[in-house]
């Protein structure tokens, strides 16, 4: 029984680990592609303004 809790814990770390990391990754990919959107959107602004 000891053996067989302590494996579903380093079970249940390592899946929390892989969320985490997938979280991390994710949210600056879409700060970056958010800012990349802003940029093209602010040079189309200022031609049309020219």
């Amino acid at each position: 029984m000891d053996i067989k809790s302590t494996v579903d814990l380093a079970r249940a770390k390592s899946q929390g680990l892989k969320v985490s990391v997938k979280i991390d990754l994710t949210v600056p990919t879409i700060e970056i592609i958010g800012g990349i959107l802003i940029f093209i959107f602010i040079l189309i602004f200022k031609l049309y303004l020219k």
